[in-house]
């Protein structure tokens, strides 16, 4: 069922994965690990995807190790892109930028490329009867939710993003 719960973070990492394997960065170069978790209230309303029942508040870590000065400075722009096309809480959480270190390794032109980055992730749960989690005397189960994005759209009727 954990699975159910969507972490932005993990999904950052399998995107940046991807896109350092592009430039040449071994698989074994790449490593990231999440801390400093907080398990906050949601706010326990229900919404149209189910009861909102916490926030997952933590820090996700990513070090990829020996690769290129260029190579990092554009992996570190892809975390940016990413962040700003795929994380809807960052801006009503009020989350910190990433933070972002390059460390020289020798003479050459390596660097080890360290990021650390806040996320809050929502956790939904819907009653279900197989369900382990028990709440409010009932069963209840976590539950992803979908993420719809606007494109296009309207606000007093000018338009809230350039239409091309």
């Amino acid at each position: 069922m954990m699975e159910n719960i969507r972490s932005r973070f993990w999904e950052l990492v399998a995107f940046l994965k991807e896109r350092a394997a592009a430039r040449g960065v071994p698989p074994e170069n790449f490593d990231a690990e999440t801390a400093k978790m907080e398990l906050a209230s949601g706010g326990h309303n229900l919404t149209e995807t189910g009861w909102h029942l916490a926030n997952l508040k933590y820090t996700g870590a990513i070090l990829i190790e020996r690769v290129n000065r260029a190579d990092a400075v554009m992996l570190m722009l892809h975390v940016r892109a990413w962040l700003d096309d795929h994380d809807d809480t960052r801006d009503d959480s009020k989350l910190p930028d990433p933070e972002v270190a390059l460390v020289p390794l020798d003479a050459g032109d390596l660097v080890d490329l360290v990021i650390s980055c806040e996320f809050v992730d929502p956790v939904f749960i819907v009653e279900a009867d197989d369900g382990e989690l028990v709440w409010n005397g009932r069963k209840f189960a976590p539950i992803d939710y979908d993420l719809w994005i606007a494109e296009r759209g309207r606000v007093n009727q000018a338009p809230a993003v350039p239409e091309v």
